[in-house]
């Protein structure tokens, strides 16, 4: 039983980790069919954890509703909608009219209500980074205030500012979003290694 818990899972990940990784290193064309298959797999297995997710949002949102907790009728809202989306899309898929209105009249004014309001939460973010404490302070209001003068009427009365800003775009911050990314990549492998080997278990929910 201690092997099924802890060890098959790891087995498992290894065996479907190389075959699909080794399918770029070796033209073998047997292999490279067995990948895709495993590719197809996995789609399959995404539908089932999209239907556990299901499952335990309606789980947690009925159990706030059950024990009428404050926030119930928003749990409330939340599975109303959720029933309606997926009846609607299950009926006549997410292409067909019904659906295509629930998510062009509903939703997308919604979503763009929730995004207008970080607005006012970015600016205090903005506010409290901008206060110069350290250099590292200086440089990022000195770096912002360059990349405003590009807009607005700072661009009409000062026509080197754009040329500044861009400057500024394309070198230092392109430079400094490569090196961001390439450490990340780097964090992603270094991560997909050790769940690969077995060393990261945090997945099978024992910890390391």
């Amino acid at each position: 039983m201690q092997f099924v818990k802890s060890k098959l899972p790891v087995v498992v990940t290894f065996g479907a980790a190389f075959i699909i990784v080794a399918q770029y290193y070796f033209n073998i064309p047997a292999w490279k069919t067995l990948a895709a298959e495993f590719l197809r797999w996995n789609v399959i297995i995404a539908a089932f954890a999209l239907a556990l997710g299901i499952g335990g949002i309606v789980k947690l949102h009925w159990g706030r509703i059950s024990r009428r907790q404050p926030t119930a009728v928003y749990s409330a809202a939340t599975l109303i909608t959720l029933a309606i989306f997926l009846f609607v899309g299950l009926y006549e898929t997410t292409r067909g009219k019904t659906y295509t209105w629930l998510y062009d009249f509903i939703y997308n004014p919604v979503a763009a209500t929730s995004y207008a309001t970080t607005f006012f939460f970015i600016t205090s973010a903005a506010y409290r980074a901008f206060r110069i404490k350290n250099s590292y302070a200086a440089v990022l209001m000195i770096s912002a205030i360059l990349m405003m003068l590009q807009v607005g009427v700072f661009s009409v009365y000062l026509p080197v500012a754009p040329k500044i800003a861009a400057w500024v775009w394309n070198i230092p911050t392109t430079a400094g979003m490569r090196a961001v990314t390439i450490g990340a990549a780097l964090s992603v492998v270094g991560n997909a290694f050790r769940v690969i080997t077995g060393l990261e278990r945090g997945h099978l929910g024992g910890g390391e």
